[in-house]
């Protein structure tokens, strides 16, 4: 699913989700041209979302931006109200799958990422 046009849609989408499993998706390369060397990484992740009335999806909108989420939702902004699990990578379900993107560094191009103190 991608971002909605409109919150009409933005409310179609997030009650086609509603009490059912979805799957993230996320495909990452990651190219190094000093070495001309390219990893693809792909990462899927399951969300089941909580059985909500018409009434509390509504109130979970009005939380958020919904047309600024793909699937009109987010994880990370009160994901807590719908999401009744996650398994797998939750930063995939954010974004960028992070785990295995450092893992991919660090293992296919030996680079170890900085953290911040």
């Amino acid at each position: 699913l991608g971002k909605p046009a409109d919150l009409a849609e933005a409310g179609e989408m997030i009650r086609a989700l509603n009490g059912r499993t979805h799957q993230v998706f996320t495909a990452v390369c990651i190219q190094q041209k000093a070495e001309i060397r390219e990893v693809e990484l792909g990462v899927t992740t399951d969300v089941t979302f909580k059985s909500l009335s018409d009434a509390g999806l509504d109130e979970y909108h009005s939380m958020i931006e919904p047309l600024d989420k793909a699937g009109a939702y987010a994880a990370q902004d009160h994901g807590e109200r719908i999401i009744e699990s996650i398994d797998g990578s939750r930063t995939n379900v954010v974004g960028l799958p992070m785990d295995e993107v450092i893992v991919t560094l660090r293992d296919g191009f030996r680079l170890t990422p900085k953290t911040g103190s």
